[in-house]
């Protein structure tokens, strides 16, 4: 919803999908505090990072994160909204490189990878697989 106007945009093409997680980027704790003057001097939320479960995949009758997870994205009015990676299995971690590149491991397909993210084109730059550091890190 548009707090200006009241306007309503659909984000997601279906009600038949659950959003496990939403994220504003840059997250709070990026954030520059409020000043001493009481102005606001924070970066402003520019995308919105969601994770989405689309299927039933492991048949428990619940959507949640036991099932394959989707990584969206949208600008921070909720237009626009891309799918940039499917059938997650799990999350490990993401982190801005810069305030326009976002890098998200995770694990899809069996394997551990790590992809970096366009935020401002919604696209998939790259995507590497996690080295093999031996037989004893799971």
């Amino acid at each position: 919803m548009n707090l200006d106007n009241q306007s309503i945009r659909r984000l997601l093409p279906t009600n038949d999908y659950s959003i496990n997680e939403a994220v504003a980027l840059p997250e709070a704790l990026d954030r520059t505090p409020v000043d001493k003057a009481g102005t606001h001097d924070r970066e402003s939320v520019q995308w919105w990072l969601f994770d989405v479960v689309k299927q039933d995949t492991d048949h428990d009758g619940d959507f949640d994160g036991q099932d394959l997870r989707t990584l969206g994205v949208s600008d921070a009015g909720g237009s626009g909204y891309t799918e940039l990676i499917t059938g997650i299995r799990k999350h490990y971690g993401r982190a801005l490189r810069d305030p326009t590149t976002l890098v998200v491991a995770y694990e899809s397909g069996g394997a551990k990878r790590v992809s970096v993210i366009d935020l401002p084109k919604r696209t998939v730059l790259s995507t590497t697989s996690f080295p093999d550091l031996g037989s004893d890190l799971k």
